[in-house]
């Protein structure tokens, strides 16, 4: 038997390991992955990846079968370049005239691989889509948990971004029963991995694509979205950005987290009558309040904007929240969009808090009626809305239990008309009160929306109100990350919170406006936090990266004294994990462990 028969026949229980163990990253250890599927626009491939390419005599005995019966289709085999040798792709297509959903199975000798085909809707029947980042690649409970809020079974998994995909397709436990939609632009980096990989859909959907009822236009450029969305046809449409331009990660330029530069586009976008835009991020993803551009020009929250959405819900922090984005998605999450006769949705739902379900919902609107998708969100903030014009005599009494929050926010939302809400002046002292009700605060719909209208508070923001202490801890976080996003930020209330915090993401912003804009008040904060942890009062981060990137920031800075800091670096050196002491070991060497 060829030895590479013999790798494949081996591949069977290590499959079926990892399919049981859900998304399992490749390595030297996986001989096989998927398979998957993916939509090309006229036909279904359905492909596996193998750890080394195979000969002839193995690549004759694999096998499709749908319904049991084997199909005579000759399989292709595709190679992208590893170190030490290459990886394989081997892909049948099934043409889309007749595709059905029905069992099928790559079959080897002695070894199956089984799964569902899952073809696209029809033009007029519901599009249901969950959204996939490479770097937090959906998990079959994430996609099963987004059947309720969409309104059914999720029928495929639109990635718009394909960075690492090589490292997750396959892997996921879904791709055998979803197919993948790839609205994605290649890189330089990764041309080869993906052109296997994806092989006919990669760039076949150069203006996108039409998923049931949704269209989903997309462009390279701002030129090209107008042509996009008219080529485009649906009763929904969502534009797609590959790329995202306007991007708050903590690993983005700072340039990239102004949306100024994208005004153009943005009201592009809302002249168009879109609701949506969609782009690939890295680490962090938020959703926008509706953007278009006010009487002075300028980007603003306005009815009958479109919102931008990062779809990159994968745990990382945001450097700055300026008050246009509505929600920041700072947790892993499953993301999902779907489109009916009468309403487009957009749901988001946290992983490790299962009822903090966030929706955006869209309605249909006649042609000639501004769309309802004013600043109160559409659909997240609409029961609040609803329950504000009732208790200002607009329409029926919220229930009991709600109506004395709702009267507070009405209060506090009168004062929040003029420029800033001050201490002592009437509307504060309510929102203290509903700030610090209960031990969890506001429901989490309230909260991102207290957050968007309270800290984009001009006196808050520049410490002029004490609340540093008095804030919850939810919504000191986003205060303190609004402060780091200013362009001057000021520390004197904020740096208490920075020097004590177990929030990875606060520690990041911090480091990373102290890279960008280095000043000895941020570097002092930052020393404090260090001074606070060879005390023992602060507990040293667990992330051996984000200790390094905390030591090299305080120890390699040249506008800091040594004498203070030498203290500081013999306390923790052999505290911290090797990969966070080396610049702590680095200042002792130069600097010397006592003063000459």
């Amino acid at each position: 038997m060829p030895r590479l028969l013999l790798v494949l026949l081996l591949a069977g229980a290590a499959g079926a390991a990892e399919t049981a163990t859900g998304a399992a990253m490749p390595g030297p250890r996986h001989r096989h992955a998927g398979p998957w599927q993916v939509w090309n626009g006229r036909s279904l491939q359905v492909a596996m990846s193998f750890i080394a390419p195979l000969d002839d005599a193995a690549l004759a005995r694999l096998a499709l079968e749908v319904d049991g019966q084997a199909l005579a289709l000759r399989p292709v085999q595709r190679r992208w370049p590893r170190e030490g040798g290459a990886y394989a792709v081997v892909e049948w297509q099934l043409p889309a005239a007749g595709l059905r959903p029905a069992p099928f199975a790559v079959v080897a000798p002695n070894t199956r691989w089984g799964g569902t085909l899952a073809p696209p809707p029809r033009r007029d029947d519901p599009a249901r889509l969950a959204v996939a980042n490479p770097l937090a690649w959906p998990r079959p409970e994430q996609l099963a948990a987004l059947e309720g809020p969409l309104g059914g079974p999720v029928q495929a998994v639109l990635v718009p971004g394909g960075r690492a995909l090589e490292r997750v397709l396959g892997h996921g436990g879904w791709e055998s029963h979803l197919a993948l939609v790839p609205l994605c632009e290649p890189a330089a980096a990764d041309d080869a991995a993906r052109a296997a990989l994806l092989g006919p859909a990669l760039g076949a959907f150069p203006h996108g694509l039409r998923w049931g009822l949704l269209g989903l236009p997309t462009a390279a450029g701002f030129d090209g979205v107008a042509t996009a969305v008219g080529q485009m046809g649906g009763e929904w449409q969502v534009f797609v950005q590959p790329q995202a331009a306007w991007d708050l990660s903590l690993l983005a330029p700072a340039e990239r987290g102004d949306p100024r530069p994208h005004t153009a586009f943005l009201r592009l976008c809302a002249s168009l009558r879109l609701p949506l835009v969609l782009a690939g991020g890295e680490l962090a993803g938020f959703v926008s309040e509706p953007l278009s551009t006010g009487e002075d020009g300028q980007l603003a929250g306005i009815a009958g904007g479109c919102r931008y959405v990062v779809a990159a819900a994968a745990g990382g922090g945001l450097s700055s929240l300026p008050p246009l984005v509505a929600a920041p998605l700072d947790r892993s999450a499953g993301i999902g969009l779907s489109a009916d006769d009468d309403l487009l949705r957009l749901a988001v739902l946290p992983d490790d808090a299962p009822g903090d379900l966030r929706t955006w919902t869209w309605e249909r609107w006649a042609k000639d009626a501004p769309p309802p998708t004013g600043g109160w969100g559409g659909g997240e903030a609409r029961p609040l809305r609803d329950a504000l014009v009732a208790a200002l005599g607009g329409g029926a009494e919220p229930p009991p239990e709600q109506l004395a929050k709702v009267r507070a926010i009405a209060a506090a939302m009168t004062d929040l008309a003029r420029p800033a809400l001050r201490a002592g002046e009437p509307g504060r002292d309510e929102f203290n009160l509903l700030l610090a009700d209960g031990s969890d605060g506001p429901p989490p719909s309230w909260r991102r929306f207290l957050a968007l209208h309270l800290l984009a508070d001009d006196d808050l923001r520049a410490g002029r109100v004490r609340v540093a202490g008095d804030l919850p801890v939810w919504a000191q976080r986003e205060a303190v990350l609004r402060a780091l996003g200013e362009t001057r930020p000021l520390t004197a209330w904020w740096s208490g919170v920075i020097a004590t915090t177990a929030d990875p993401a606060l520690v990041h912003a911090a480091i990373l406006l102290a890279e960008r804009k280095p000043s000895l008040d941020l570097l002092g904060v930052l020393v404090e936090r260090l001074r606070r942890q060879a005390a023992g009062t602060t507990a040293i981060d667990p992330d051996p990266l984000l200790q390094s990137r905390l030591a090299s920031t305080v120890f390699d800075s040249p506008y800091l004294s040594p004498t203070p800091l030498r203290p500081i670096a013999l306390a923790l050196k052999d505290r911290l994990d090797p990969l966070g002491r080396g610049p702590l070991v680095r200042f002792l060497e130069r600097r010397g462990s006592e003063r000459k």
